[in-house]
């Protein structure tokens, strides 16, 4: 059977009429019916399983559904009811057919193809239209949870539609050793790209005698020589490298070298470069060696007020009256958006709940804020910019504390207007007010 699930819920039984209702208001036979209608069966297959004559499920589906209090469209209504209060009842088939998409806790960037990815018009088309152009190269940046990897899932699955060959890389895998040495990181990396591409040519022991990035580059020319597509090469959290002078010195010459490349070879233009990095961490790389000042760079911003609204609606039965309190207290930040949102869509909290314990060690974003602090307690200069502006609402932007201030604008907690610096959402103002009087 195929049902086209509506956009859940019209009802407005709540839980507690529902639980009064189901099963204790049920004869065991509209019990019985009523699963069966669960598991996508038609009345003629119900009829025939508890052998009745075909016209008497529809009976019992109608008496069903006026318990619940519908007067038409028993089947669909009742399915849509048991969807939001007992969807282990509900058939896969039934949910795979009516698009419901259920509700994922948000700890993992989004898929490609996820139903509660929200675009965030213009970037994806930006994006997209680069990975045809020869030799492109997208640097993707943002604070950390604000969907810089989700946004990557979509671009690979772009890439995937265009035939392209693809090879992700997330240096969160790179162990310590591999990281603080430049040949062994390079020959590490050039080896997951061998092990990703079927194509590719076998591992090779490198001449010591050639300088290791000549050795890594031209194995990788070879590999672009046998491909005759695109090849979409991304590297994830970049800034894991950061901490690793010796390894980045060598890493980002090169990649930008690649991308000069694609201008002066036909080989080395189907070489498509995604690289993505947090911006709390970059500001002290030497630019003109690295691949931070060519390219398209690429800001992942906060979601607008017509973003948070269609993903609210995605979360099915949400009402529209949670959306303005909770951009007032979080904004559009994309994470702390999603998960509000969850937890009011799984009932496991009230929206007042949710709002009074916001910037709270017992609320739902006490992982966010022990990450906060613990990169702020790295840095001294910073906690004493932020407690002032958060003392004082702002602070004037001076050259003495400007580097401070766009360190604490690239990690999201401030806000830069004119030549104010002000704190970036209220939950920031309300917990940091507490956290600066003990």
């Amino acid at each position: 059977m195929v049902m086209k699930i509506k956009h859940f819920l019209k009802t407005v039984m709540n839980r507690e009429k529902f639980n009064k209702i189901y099963p204790a208001e049920l004869t065991s036979r509209q019990n019985e019916v009523l699963k069966l209608v669960l598991q996508g069966k038609t009345n003629k297959e119900i009829a025939d399983k508890i052998h009745v004559t075909e016209s008497n499920p529809a009976k019992h589906l109608k008496t069903i559904a006026e318990k619940f209090g519908f007067k038409e469209d028993y089947r669909d209504r009742l399915i849509e009811l048991f969807i939001r209060y007992k969807i282990e009842l509900v058939s896969p088939k039934i949910l795979e057919d009516g698009g419901y998409n259920p509700l994922i806790f948000p700890d993992k960037p989004e898929n490609g193809d996820s139903y509660f990815y929200i675009e965030r018009k213009p970037i994806e088309s930006r994006c997209f239209q680069q990975l045809r152009e020869p030799g492109s190269l997208l640097r993707i940046a943002a604070p950390k949870q604000m969907g810089k990897t989700s946004l990557i899932n979509k671009i690979i699955t772009q890439a995937k539609q265009l035939q392209y060959q693809t090879v992700s890389l997330d240096l969160r895998l790179f162990e310590t050793t591999k990281l603080a040495d430049a040949t062994i990181f390079l020959r590490s990396f050039y080896a997951w790209i061998v092990n990703e591409l079927a194509s590719s040519p076998p591992l090779k022991e490198w001449d010591e005698d050639l300088p290791v990035m000549v050795s890594c580059t031209k194995y990788f020319q070879a590999i672009l020589r046998q491909l005759e597509s695109p090849f979409l090469l991304v590297i994830d959290n970049l800034d894991r490298i950061f901490d690793y002078p010796q390894t980045y010195q060598n890493f980002l010459p090169m990649l930008r070298r690649w991308h000069d490349l694609a201008n002066e070879s036909e080989t080395w233009s189907k070489l498509r470069l995604v690289i993505s990095y947090r911006t709390e961490d970059y500001g002290r790389l030497d630019i003109n060696q690295s691949p931070f000042n060519v390219g398209v760079p690429i800001s992942v911003r906060e979601f607008n007020d017509d973003e948070v609204e269609l993903l609210r609606n995605r979360h099915y039965h949400l009402q529209s009256e949670v959306a303005e309190p909770l951009r007032e207290a979080i904004g559009g930040h994309p994470y702390l958006i999603r998960l509000a949102f969850y937890a009011l869509a799984k009932e496991e909290l009230t929206l007042e709940q949710v709002l009074k314990n916001a910037a709270t060690h017992t609320g739902i974003y006490k992982n966010h804020f022990r990450q906060l602090v613990a990169s702020l307690q790295e840095c001294p200069a910073l906690e004493t910019i932020l407690q002032i502006i958060v003392s004082k609402n702002s602070l004037e932007i001076t050259g003495k504390n400007n580097t401070q201030i766009y360190q604490l604008a690239a990690m999201g907690l401030i806000k830069i207007k004119g030549n104010l610096a002000v704190i970036s959402r209220q939950i920031y103002q309300n917990y940091f007010t507490n956290y600066f009087k003990k």
